[in-house]
């Protein structure tokens, strides 16, 4: 369509009522396109789509690299050859912030180097547009939009590109916060990863209940020393305590002291004495119950393992029977063999 001699690309050579209806319409579909978008591609497809679509056939995205150079990184209608020698080419630099756009009717009447002002004519652009991209306030890219004409943008040309603009800086800003949470969950998982290799082989026992004292976690020392494999859902650890204990140790328990002592029955029904430090676990958005984290230890001394013999052993540590099993056990752990069995665990701070 020609207008003063002059031929006018795209919707820019309508009827102003119908050139309102078709901004609106590409504005409508490009906010649809970038809620389902996924991507950096796929945002600037629809950003691209919409450019050539209201402001000219010819169009370019370009965003900062690392190093801080743009670079283009979406086209329509450009030879390699003029991305190449125009890449890095800008009027802003990385981080300013609220820049205003450039809208360029000609290009031979700016005060660009002779070189750049010969490339772009030679690709057939004589009027542009350089819209800044911002994320945060700040600029990270531009995108351009070419005529092969002079052309003088109007207030509604220069309107539409600037929330073209703003519509794909939203949706970079969002790209980004959606990166930095999967990283933050990333990190969070082998935060716990490296928490549970270190909680499984710890030389105490570890565990974690909510507040009805049901057990969420328990390593390696205390599935053994209770004699549980890793399916311990059902396993009632309350049945380990002696009886005369069980309300100062509940009682303790339910009010998180920071500190309960008590003897807790082992696997072959043999009462020790431990001291458990415990403590409540703060509350999540996603966890509103409270949850109790503590480490149970030997209130033997750890050196007293190394000399020891089992009348000693008896006279200090807190021994209670909870069956006839108990007399068994003593007999058995008389034995060169259970005493090896102690030593080798003192050496690694517990006592079996």
């Amino acid at each position: 369509m020609c207008r003063g001699g002059q031929f006018v690309e795209g919707v820019l050579g309508r009827e102003p009522l119908e050139r309102r209806v078709e901004e609106l319409a590409a504005l409508f579909e490009l906010t649809n396109a970038l809620y389902r978008s996924r991507s950096l591609p796929e945002v600037l497809e629809a950003g691209l789509e919409a450019i050539v679509r209201v402001l000219g056939r010819r169009a370019s995205i370009l965003l900062f690299d690392e190093d801080g150079v743009m670079q283009f990184v979406a086209w329509r209608g450009l030879s390699e050859d003029y991305r190449t020698t125009l890449a890095g080419h800008s009027p802003w630099r990385p981080g300013d912030t609220d820049p205003d756009p450039i809208f360029v009717s000609d290009i031979r009447d700016t005060a660009e180097p002779d070189h750049v002002k010969a490339r772009i004519l030679a690709e057939g652009i004589v009027g542009l547009a350089f819209i800044p991209l911002l994320r945060s306030g700040q600029v990270v890219g531009k995108f351009m939009t070419y005529s092969g004409q002079p052309h003088v943008f109007d207030e509604g040309e220069k309107s539409v590109a600037v929330t073209i603009a703003r519509q794909i800086g939203f949706s970079l800003e969002r790209l980004r916060a959606e990166e930095a949470r999967r990283a933050a969950v990333e990190e969070l998982r082998e935060s716990e990863e490296r928490f549970r290799r270190m909680a499984e082989e710890a030389p105490v026992m570890i565990w974690t209940s909510d507040r009805d004292g049901r057990c969420l976690h328990l390593n390696a020392l205390l599935r053994e020393f209770w004699g549980v494999g890793e399916d311990f859902e059902r396993f009632e650890w309350g049945t380990t305590m002696h009886p005369e204990d069980a309300e100062a140790i509940s009682g303790a328990m339910a009010a998180a002291f920071r500190t309960t002592k008590g003897p807790l029955a082992r696997s072959d029904l043999a009462c020790r004495t431990r001291a458990a430090n415990s403590l409540p676990a703060p509350d999540t958005p996603r966890i509103s119950t409270r949850l109790l984290v503590g480490a149970t230890r030997s209130m033997a001394p750890r050196s007293w393992f190394m000399t020891a013999d089992l009348p000693i052993m008896s006279a200090l540590c807190t021994e209670r029977s909870l069956s006839s099993r108990t007399s068994r056990f003593s007999r058995e752990a008389s034995s060169a063999r259970n005493v090896t069995r102690l030593r080798r665990s003192a050496l690694n701070g517990f006592s079996m």
